[in-house]
This record gives C-alpha cells, sequence and structure tokens, in this order.
C-alpha cells in the first residue's frame, strides 16, 4: 500500500512539473491574452489540463490493459501536429491582441478590466458577445493534442506499461492528470493577474504580442524537431 501511495505521489508531482514545460505554457498564455481575467483564464488552463489529462488517461489505459507501445513515428507525427497547432495559436492570438481595450472603473461599477473586442463593434459597448466565448472549448483540443506528443509519454504513459494490474495503472494516471490540472489551473489565474495589472490597453497588447509570439517560436521549434526526427 505505500508503494503505491509513494508512485500515486510521484505521480502527482509529475503532472504538476509536466504542466509547466514552455510549449504548455505559451500554448494557455495564447489563449489568455485577450481575455487576461483571472476568472476566465483558470477556466482555459483547466479545460487545458483536463483534455491533456483525459487523452493520457484513455492512452495510458489502452497501454496497461493491451501491453501495446506507442511507435516512435506515431509520436513524431503527432508532436508535429502539435507545433502546427503552436504556430496557428500564435497568430490568431497575435491578431486578437490588436483588439484589446481597456475598461475604466467608471464604465464597470468601480473596476477596470481588459478584453477584446471585435473589430465591427464600437470600444465602449457591452451589449457585445465574448469573442472569445467559441475559443474556450478548443482549448480543452489543443491540451488533448499535447497529452499524445512530447514529454507525456515518457513521464505517464511509459511507467503504466511497468506496472502490474489496470487498476493501479489507472490510478497513477488519475494523479498524474491531478496534478496537471490543479497546476495549470493555477499558472493560468496567475498570469492572467499580472497580465490584468497593466494600466493601459498599450502594455496589454504588448504583452500578448509576446505571448503570441513565443507560441510561433515554440511551434516552429517543435515542427523543425519532429521533422528531423522524422527524416532521420
Amino acid at each position: 500500500m505505500e508503494d503505491i501511495l509513494a508512485a500515486y505521489t510521484a505521480a502527482a508531482t509529475l503532472g504538476a512539473t509536466h504542466a509547466l514545460e514552455i510549449d504548455h505554457m505559451v500554448a494557455v498564455n495564447a489563449f489568455l491574452g485577450n481575455r487576461p481575467r483571472v476568472s476566465v483564464a483558470v477556466g482555459y488552463g483547466m479545460r487545458w489540463a483536463l483534455g491533456h489529462a483525459g487523452v493520457v488517461l484513455v492512452a495510458g489505459a489502452v497501454l496497461a490493459a493491451t501491453g501495446i507501445a506507442v511507435p516512435p513515428s506515431l509520436e513524431g507525427w503527432f508532436e508535429l501536429l502539435v507545433g502546427a497547432v503552436l504556430v496557428g495559436l500564435g497568430i490568431w492570438a497575435g491578431a486578437t491582441s490588436r483588439r484589446l481595450h481597456l475598461h475604466t472603473p467608471a464604465e464597470h461599477g468601480g473596476h477596470a478590466h481588459l478584453h477584446a473586442h471585435p473589430s465591427e463593434q464600437h470600444p465602449h459597448s457591452h451589449a457585445h458577445k465574448d469573442p472569445t466565448r467559441h475559443h474556450r472549448h478548443f482549448s480543452s483540443l489543443v491540451g488533448a493534442f499535447h497529452g499524445l506528443a512530447g514529454t507525456a509519454t515518457v513521464v505517464a504513459l511509459i511507467p503504466v506499461t511497468l506496472m502490474t494490474g489496470l487498476w493501479p495503472a489507472l490510478g497513477y494516471l488519475a494523479a498524474f492528470g491531478a496534478g496537471t490540472v490543479v497546476t495549470m489551473s493555477a499558472y493560468a489565474g496567475v498570469a492572467a493577474f499580472a497580465v490584468g495589472r497593466s494600466k493601459t490597453a498599450g502594455a496589454a497588447q504588448r504583452i500578448a504580442v509576446f505571448t503570441a509570439a513565443a507560441s510561433v517560436v515554440v511551434g516552429v521549434w517543435w515542427i523543425v524537431r519532429a521533422g528531423v526526427d522524422l527524416v532521420g
């Protein structure tokens, strides 16, 4: 019993550290740039992590039940897909950052906040729909792509193939996922709070552009790395 608890504690710790890998953070940052509110950001981070944890759980369960190994070539294609998604996210986030607008406390009952207005709307209209609403669940899809590539295979999927029994393996994967969800949700909230402290829309735009550029750079790096592995 103590060995199992130790394994689950290690899994949760690995999940927490895994969540804070650079490609994961820039993906979540790309979602945060256009509406840096803590409550919305935590939702983005949580959905990304749930998508990631869900895929890892399903893939790990299949591996534990069948003993099938993940082909290295398939992992390379998933990494290529993740890179393309990161580049797309960066481009989208960069385009959205230009529409960031700062609402003053006088406009919002004593509190200020930043969000992106659709370009066709007047900057002070409050009858608009949330422009990020349709993108929220996309964060889960991005998290799922990340779950199929990168170090998730090493820190989560390979250990379950070495465990005896399906239920201990599922417990390990659940603990790993819990660590990922808690840590990424917390990171997203802290990141949004930092961006939200910007005193001007211009400052927030510069931060959003930086995170968008980081997403593109990391995405290109993933594409190049995956391409080299696939060709080699």
